[in-house]
């Protein structure tokens, strides 16, 4: 799917934290703060081993997002590894091109061996038509955010989840 005007596909890399130069992490913090406007120059201070898919058009940053592996418990199950998603950005200039679900969808195919993948959002139906579900059961301890929905994406070895049950992060 080449983008509407005619630059192409971004380029997708996958980045552990330590690949990440001073400049590389300069970008990610300029294109979330973009994306969301609202100040993201802490953001690796609160990852813990993130590792980040990033899209490119030429020396361009225009997509980002990350994973850190937790564990979420839901109720009546042992905790499973998760990939906890975070600062999912498309730069504003690029919005609206697919290049989120680009990115999204390289993020699910890198965490399969996860047993679940999982974020909190406002933008339901935008992860909704990439497979998510929302989880319409208690959560505690889970969002960091109130106004967050908690969003789960299963994988091929998720067990089979009730996504109205109880969740916690133990």
């Amino acid at each position: 799917m080449p983008a509407p005007d005619g630059r192409g596909r971004p380029r997708l890399t996958i980045a552990p934290l330590d690949d990440l130069t001073a400049v590389d992490r300069t970008a990610i913090i300029r294109l979330c703060t973009g994306a969301h406007d609202v100040d993201f120059g802490r953001l690796f201070e609160f990852l813990s081993d993130p590792t980040h898919v990033l899209a490119s058009l030429g020396d361009e940053l225009v997509g980002h997002a990350c994973w850190t592996p937790r564990r979420l418990r839901p109720a009546g199950m042992p905790p499973l590894r998760t990939a906890w998603v975070d600062a999912v950005s498309t730069a504003p200039a690029h919005q609206n091109r697919g290049f989120g679900s680009l990115v999204m969808r390289r993020l699910a195919a890198e965490t399969v061996g996860f047993a679940l993948g999982a974020l909190g959002t406002e933008r339901l139906t935008f992860y909704e038509r990439l497979g998510w579900e929302a989880w319409r059961g208690q959560t505690e301890g889970v969002l960091h955010d109130p106004l967050d929905t908690l969003m789960v994406l299963r994988t091929a070895t998720t067990p089979a989840l009730d996504v109205a049950a109880r969740i916690t992060a133990p």
